[in-house]
């Protein structure tokens, strides 16, 4: 297929920054081009070697994160492997992560478009981009937001004292991943709509052509938070003695 020449001069290489960006928009081409798959401009791009670290550290220290190093523990490991597993497996991860990213980052194009180049111009790209979207949603809008909503409720019961609430679920065997959400069905659930509120107006003050600056704030606040939540989660647990009730002990071998 051969391009209108326009379309070559409409494309610009920074040398200084070695990003290339598109200068010119193509409504004409409506399978191909739309407002949020312009590329971001690069006066726009904006996102420092702090911002990207903030999002990996955000996504690695996690509420998921601690549950898997309490998977190890279940196995008779102790809790310094059990955290050293977690935090490889995120390392690993964090290496075609920031392969898959450096295309984003150079041309300024989300996923979906960057697809194109591996599975096809236009209809090649819908499959791919589709499945990412329902793994995605079912992620976010489910799973994660789950999660998220154990962990604030969590913290309702300890500030309200109600944790005898909780305890007595358990006594009764009825330890599950759904054991918050029947001690406190009102909180719980109010909790659960409102995350994911809070993550769609995030999402929406974030359009990637204007580089997501309400995503990227948030990162680089959230960040640090989320490392002064994890040093003392860290500081509690290691505090309790070893065998105290068997709950919170370094290693309960089973």
């Amino acid at each position: 297929m051969v391009y209108p020449t326009d379309r070559v001069g409409a494309v610009k290489y920074d040398a200084k920054r070695g990003q290339v960006e598109l200068t010119k928009g193509y409504p004409e081409e409506k399978f191909l081009w739309n407002v949020d798959f312009h590329p971001t401009p690069i006066r726009k791009r904006n996102w420092d070697w702090y911002t990207y670290a903030a999002i990996w550290f955000g996504m690695a220290f996690i509420v998921p994160s601690w549950s898997l190093a309490s998977v190890g523990l279940s196995f008779g490991l102790g809790t310094f492997d059990s955290i050293l597993l977690v935090f490889l497996g995120n390392a690993i991860v964090l290496v075609p992560m920031i392969i898959q990213s450096h295309g984003g980052a150079r041309y300024g194009i989300p996923e979906p478009v960057l697809t194109r180049t591996r599975w096809g111009g236009v209809y090649g790209a819908i499959f791919p981009s589709w499945i990412r979207a329902i793994i995605g949603a079912g992620w976010w809008g489910g799973i994660e937001t789950y999660i998220m909503t154990e962990a604030a409720v969590g913290i309702y019961a300890i500030l309200a004292h109600k944790l005898s609430v909780i305890e007595s679920y358990v006594a009764q065997g009825n330890a599950s991943p759904y054991t918050l959400s029947l001690a406190f069905p009102q909180v719980f659930w109010t909790t659960f709509a409102a995350i994911i509120l809070l993550q769609v107006a995030l999402l929406y003050f974030s359009p990637v052509p204007e580089a997501q600056p309400a995503l990227k704030w948030f990162a680089r606040l959230a960040a640090p938070l989320v490392l002064l939540g994890f040093v003392i989660l860290w500081y509690n647990f290691m505090s309790y003695p070893t065998g105290t009730s068997g709950r919170y002990s370094r290693s309960s071998p089973r």
